[in-house]
């Protein structure tokens, strides 16, 4: 194995392992938003604000055009209390919820008594779970291909190159193993023949 393939190994196996973690961290926050779904309560919620976050769309001269924003939705919990919760997925100002529109809230009270409390949408609760299980699928399956192609160039090598008497014994044995008659007679120096 050449200084190159030996890099592609190591960095192959650097792959395989970060999207093994990047996969084993994506399956636990999905598990756990499956989880949160599953025990927790809706209610109905009013986006009362919007947060800037980093990032958005820029011009030609490199200003904000608009920017990343998260709702900030008013609830009121099982207790009667209100409370608030900040969305977790930012998105353009654009396609973000309108301040007063309405939206579902999913809460639950811990054991603790502090409450979690989720927008209600895929994209808020999966979201994360959903692109770090993309992220590790990509990270592994890179990393195992580079692998089987570092693995694959070494095989290659130590293999040693067909010479004339391997050619002199292919073409004895009729060259490649043909299956139909007609192509084994070709392969013969016969001409097939045409059935009509």
């Amino acid at each position: 194995m050449n200084g190159g393939d030996r890099a592609l190994h190591r960095l192959s196996w650097g792959w395989i392992v970060l999207g093994a973690l990047a996969l084993a961290v994506g399956l636990l926050l999905a598990a756990a938003a499956w989880q949160f779904c599953r025990e927790s309560t809706l209610t109905s919620g009013i986006v009362v604000a919007h947060q800037g976050r980093d990032g958005g769309i820029r011009d030609l001269t490199g200003r904000y055009v608009s920017s990343n924003v998260v709702p900030v939705v008013a609830y009121r919990g099982a207790d009667g209390r209100s409370a608030r919760v900040i969305g977790n997925m930012p998105r353009d100002e654009s396609k973000a919820p309108p301040i007063a529109s309405a939206l579902v809230v999913r809460h639950r009270v811990l054991a603790d008594g502090t409450t979690l409390a989720r927008i209600d949408s895929p994209f808020e609760i999966m979201g994360l779970p959903a692109l770090l299980l993309l992220f590790g699928t990509g990270l592994l399956g890179a990393g195992l291909y580079g692998r089987r192609v570092a693995v694959g160039r070494q095989s290659v090598r130590g293999r040693p190159r067909p010479g004339t008497a391997d050619w002199d014994r292919l073409r004895l044995a009729g060259g490649t193993r043909a299956r139909s008659p007609a192509l084994r007679g070709c392969a013969a120096g016969k001409r097939p023949s045409r059935r009509r």
